[in-house]
């Protein structure tokens, strides 16, 4: 809001420049919309709803009734972990309701062209807004391949057309989830900065390269 512009900030809480922003966005067009800061804390709200309803659909798939699934999924909201974070500008409500809905699409009986786009564009949204979000894509990547394969095999004839559908939702989850890890990658080296990691014993380091002065009485 400040500068006009995506950046870096030169803060003591260092390390939250490499962390994905998608539910902070959210909460500072709350503010420049309205240009004021009352709606600040709402950007979970809309994903507390939306989590809400996936939880009624899960149970409408398990046969419940509408009614015992309505209340269901007004107990999502209910819970502690959820009604306690729902009106603050953190991620966490936005990347379980993002992550439930993934995974209620992708285990759908028929696995069609709208629940394969719904279902990378929710994984797409949770790792661009929390870095969690890659931990879960990679646990749910086996399942998406083995569903990609039995779908292709039965598209006798639209084979290309499901490949050009597939292939269009794939850059819709790179384009939502990507951004912060391949700035991060840009600016220091490690696209999971501020987090240090070993891959096949090589650690992956933390030099810090961007346009803004960090403190140097930070260690990292």
């Amino acid at each position: 809001v400040q500068t006009g512009r995506i950046t870096w900030v030169d803060t003591s809480v260092w390390y939250v420049n490499g962390y994905p922003e998608l539910t902070e966005l959210l909460s500072v067009w709350h503010v420049l919309l309205p240009h004021h800061s009352r709606l600040e804390d709402l950007a979970q709200l809309p994903c507390g709803v939306l989590g809400a309803l996936t939880v009624a659909a899960f149970c409408r798939r398990a046969s419940a009734s509408p009614a015992l699934s309505a209340s269901l999924g007004a107990m999502w909201l209910a819970l502690p972990a959820v009604a306690l974070q729902l009106h603050t500008t953190h991620a966490d409500v936005v990347a379980g309701a993002l992550f439930i809905t993934a995974f209620y699409f992708l285990t759908g009986r028929d696995w069609s062209p709208a629940a394969r786009t719904l279902t990378l564009l929710a994984l797409g949204l949770y790792a661009g807004t929390k870095v969690t979000g890659l931990f879960h894509l990679a646990l749910v990547s086996p399942v998406l391949l083995v569903r990609g394969v039995l779908v292709l095999r039965a598209a006798k004839g639209t084979r290309g057309r499901v490949l050009g559908q597939t292939g269009l939702a794939l850059l819709l989850l790179l384009w939502m989830g990507a951004p912060t890890y391949v700035e991060n990658s840009v600016r220091t080296g490690n696209p999971f900065w501020p987090a240090r990691m070993k891959v096949l014993s090589a650690t992956i380091c933390l030099n810090i390269v961007c346009d803004i002065p960090i403190r140097s009485s930070i260690s990292c």
